[in-house]
């Protein structure tokens, strides 16, 4: 089930690049919970893949660009991406990680805050899919923020996409927003995590 969660993701990022439309995080990657196993890819200019890590809730890599040395062996970054685990560190936000195990790894603090909020689930469907795609990230960009694709809609269930957004963006002016984008599409808060 996870290959195939996969790579629904990565048709949806495919699509969502293809309309010609901006999103948070470069094209060839997903959000998902990580083994720190798995081999991380090299840096793409100054683009870094990043691990976010907290004991009481997991591990999840994202894209950051690099901003420089920070103390401490560490390097000051801004996130890129969209975590599914986290409302705060989020898109925009300014970190500093550390290597660890060869990997640049962030436990904590952020340095300099974005003023997103992260973690806002909103589970959609529609007939004309990529319609939908491009008038969502047309909305979000509207709204000062940015998104990612979490699941994609299929015969089991209707798509979920993770937002971060402004702190002064309620669910409700977001829903609003994109109901009135796409009116033939079906956009609904997912309480909690819909993992």
């Amino acid at each position: 089930m996870f290959a195939y969660e996969n790579a629904m993701r990565i048709l949806l990022l495919a699509l969502l690049v293809a309309a010609g439309c901006k999103r948070a995080t470069p094209p060839d990657s997903t959000i998902r919970v990580v083994d720190s196993q798995e081999p991380f890819p090299a840096p793409q200019g100054n683009k870094l893949k990043i691990l976010l890590q907290d004991h009481g809730v997991g591990r999840e890599r994202v894209w950051a660009t690099d901003l420089g040395p920070a103390p401490r062996d560490g390097r000051l970054v801004q996130i890129d991406s969209v975590p599914l685990l986290w409302e705060k560190p989020t898109y925009q936000d300014v970190i500093v990680v550390r290597p660890e195990n060869q990997v640049l790894t962030w436990k904590g603090g952020i340095e300099k805050d974005g003023g997103l909020r992260g973690r806002i689930f909103v589970s959609w469907s529609a007939g004309d899919r990529e319609a939908v795609e491009t008038q969502v990230l047309g909305a979000t960009e509207q709204l000062g923020g940015g998104v990612e694709p979490y699941r994609a809609p299929s015969a089991d269930g209707p798509g979920v996409l993770v937002f971060a957004l402004p702190r002064a963006v309620s669910s409700e002016r977001l829903l609003a927003t994109l109901r009135a984008a796409n009116p033939n599409a079906r956009f609904d808060i997912v309480p909690g995590d819909p993992g």
